[in-house]
């Protein structure tokens, strides 16, 4: 019965180091759902921090950046090759904040909860063309136009 607890409480720990490990790395989870709502995917996404203020992001990239209430909204690099950042600052922290992306047909190809911070999107499986990026807060909304290269 000894050998029970100390093996979960090394499992315990082995799930706090690699939580920590994620979350240091700048690593969540991405999930993608087909138009029923359905969770059909889900991938592990990283991103680099963002560069400082005033900084290039890329060579041939630009960073968009909006306001929504109180709220600023970074998207990055657009043009995207695959990584999609999207950066949230300010605003009600208790509000139901969502990213959904839909392709130029007005398909919804991914729908996901947002916090503030950095929210990374892997855009790696969508073929090279424009996307809509709407960023929803309550009943606010927010679009940005993505191209994917």
């Amino acid at each position: 019965m000894n050998l029970k607890i100390k093996s979960q409480s090394l499992y315990l720990f082995i799930f706090q180091l690699l939580f920590f490990i994620a979350s240091v790395n700048s690593q969540t989870v991405s999930y993608t759902y087909d138009t029923a709502g359905n969770r059909i995917s889900r991938k592990i996404v990283s991103l680099p921090p963002p560069p400082p203020q005033g900084s290039k992001l890329y060579v041939d990239s630009t960073a968009i950046q909006d306001m929504m209430d109180e709220r600023t909204i970074t998207v990055y690099p657009n043009p995207t090759r695959g990584a999609l950042g999207v950066e949230i600052n300010g605003g009600d922290t208790k509000e139901d904040l969502r990213l959904i992306i839909y392709n130029g047909q007005g398909m919804q190809l991914y729908n996901s909860n947002a916090q503030p911070g950095i929210n990374p999107i892997d855009m790696m499986a969508y073929p090279k063309g424009w996307y809509i990026l709407r960023v929803q807060a309550g009943e606010n909304k927010k679009e940005f136009k993505v191209i994917k290269e």
